[in-house]
């Protein structure tokens, strides 16, 4: 119900807010006459107009985009698995079947899948670089030269991620002096 509220106010805010229209309240939005006022000013503050713009920001940073649709993975590991499992009933060996479970199913819902023939990755070329990568750090792992942990592991590497610092180094005179005022 969240998604299609949410919907609803992006194709208001399309359609009528950004063209300088109102809506017919008679025919199509009857409910929201009382609202409509307040919408718009919303929509034309500068406090909107910030969000929507860190938004359009961190949006154009994304490279890899998912292909799960509306089940999301809770419908798509199922028929990834079978796709694995009817591989190996075949007797052919998926080119996945050593890879994490976190790997397979960022590269299965970001459009990889298998060749049902021989069991070879087959991948898009916006994830291929992201693969190949992930080869090599499989590779490194199994000759021991690449050590798997939380914040790094095989996955990270092959997209580039590099792991945020988690502490309080340069801070910790300023956490312990917060947290002296709270427990006062």
């Amino acid at each position: 119900m969240a998604i299609a509220f949410q919907t609803f106010k992006k194709n208001l805010n399309k359609d009528y807010v950004r063209k300088g229209l109102t809506p017919d309240f008679e025919k199509n939005f009857k409910n929201q006459r009382p609202y409509w006022e307040a919408f718009v000013q919303y929509k034309s503050s500068e406090d909107s107009e910030k969000k929507t713009a860190q938004t359009k920001e961190n949006a154009s940073k994304k490279k890899h985009f998912h292909h799960l649709g509306q089940g999301g993975y809770a419908s798509a590991i199922p028929k990834w698995q079978k796709m694995e499992d009817d591989l190996v009933a075949r007797g052919i060996v998926p080119a996945t079947f050593n890879w994490p479970l976190r790997a397979k199913h960022y590269f299965y819902a970001h459009g990889g899948s298998l060749n049902m023939e021989d069991g070879s990755f087959v991948t898009s070329d916006a994830i291929r670089e992201a693969a190949d990568r992930l080869n090599v750090a499989l590779k490194a792992v199994s000759e021991g030269s690449f050590k798997s942990d939380r914040e790094k592991d095989e996955l990270t590497y092959a997209l580039g991620i590099v792991p945020r610092k988690h502490g309080f180094r340069g801070d910790i005179k300023t956490y312990k002096a917060g947290r002296e005022e709270r427990l006062k």
